[in-house]
């Protein structure tokens, strides 16, 4: 509960800055510590609560998507998520997308992928978040069909990644109209990598 606790602020600050502001999250702070406490309570699994919380939020927002899968076992497998504000910034902004397969793991230690593009006033916008099981080509195949799903079938015109083999892969297959590009940090960082500084042996 701690470590949950210590994140909570954190995310409650990334939603108010993506949706434009606290009033038009539809929730408060301590909506987010009482559903953490009451799935303790309950005694539910992560996975059953956070798709009990995508149903709730459909409620308020009309343009809240998810989808998932599941395993052999009939436990989830991947996971993918986006509301109406991100859907709506990706149908303006989504000509070029970026996704992050690096960003961080969870608990489960499955990797988080983040879609994001730029606005027209230079800041970075989240258009959608995947859990997924792990880093394979079905898996990626498989995050990228909701994402068209979810832009109404619209594909991006340039996607930029960290130069994954897999990811290369995997656009060609899903986008295959779309330009593949490494985004400017992983340049810069493979470039110095293999430059020697002047005057050291």
């Amino acid at each position: 509960m701690r470590k949950a606790g210590l994140r909570v602020p954190t995310i409650f600050h990334a939603f108010s800055n993506q949706s434009g502001g606290f009033e038009t999250i539809g929730f408060e702070i301590k909506d987010i510590y009482n559903a953490i406490e009451k799935q303790m309570w309950a005694g539910e699994t992560d996975a059953e609560v956070e798709l009990t919380f995508f149903s709730g939020l459909k409620s308020i927002d009309y343009g809240m998507f998810w989808k998932y899968s599941l395993d052999g076992e009939k436990r989830l497998q991947n996971l993918f998520w986006c509301d109406g504000t991100s859907r709506y910034d990706c149908s303006v902004f989504g000509n070029v997308l970026g996704f992050d397969a690096m960003y961080g793991r969870n608990k489960y230690k499955c990797p988080l992928v983040i879609f994001l593009g730029v606005d027209h006033h230079m800041r970075t916008v989240v258009f959608n978040y995947v859990i997924l099981n792990n880093e394979s080509e079905d898996s990626y195949v498989w995050l990228l069909r909701p994402f068209l799903e979810a832009m109404k079938g619209k594909p991006p015109k340039s996607v930029m990644t960290d130069g994954d083999l897999v990811i290369k892969s995997t656009v060609g297959i899903v986008f295959p109209g779309a330009h593949y590009r490494l985004c400017s940090w992983h340049l810069l960082r493979n470039a110095t990598a293999k430059v020697g500084r002047f005057g050291l042996s």
